[in-house]
This record gives C-alpha cells, sequence and structure tokens, in this order.
C-alpha cells in the first residue's frame, strides 16, 4: 500500500526504483563479484557452480549513482523511493 495523501494535489511524480543486485568498490570480500574477481586475478578462470539457467541482473554502484541523478534531475517534483535488495 502506498501512503500519498496529499501527494495528488500537489503534482508530484512518484518514482519507485527497485535495484537487484549491486556491486562495486567496498563490498565484503566474501561476496559473490569480489570472490570471482579474485579467483580471476589468480587462477585466470573462474568456477560457476550452476546450470546456467539463472538469470541475475546486476549493476555497478556507480552506474546506479548516475541513474538516480539523471531521475533527481528530471524534474522539480519528484519523489523517489529507492529499495535495494542485495549488496553483492
Amino acid at each position: 500500500m502506498v501512503l500519498n495523501y496529499g501527494i495528488n494535489a500537489a503534482d508530484v511524480k512518484i518514482l519507485h526504483l527497485r535495484v537487484a543486485m549491486i556491486y562495486g568498490e567496498g563490498m565484503n570480500k566474501t561476496r559473490l563479484i569480489p570472490i570471482l574477481e579474485k579467483e580471476l586475478l589468480e587462477k585466470n578462470t573462474i568456477t560457476i557452480y550452476a546450470n546456467g539457467e539463472r538469470f541475475v541482473n546486476q549493476i555497478h554502484i556507480d552506474k546506479l549513482r548516475e541513474y538516480v541523478h539523471v531521475l533527481i534531475d528530471s524534474g522539480p517534483k519528484v519523489f523517489l523511493t529507492l529499495v535495494m535488495s542485495t549488496f553483492l
């Protein structure tokens, strides 16, 4: 349920941005992307334990920041909600 009391009268756009998996500098070294990067640098291979049928949306934190800036700058009255489900 979205509580938007008074928002319709104020002509405010609501944008709900749901981000799946974010990766980037400073993340926990025990997460997926840092483990894969380390293996690639040390062994020049990446081991994937799966059958390749799962599709995962990932976005780098810098690219996400660019998108959020564009959305914020796109209009004078934008209410942005950002939901981040996982930081790889």
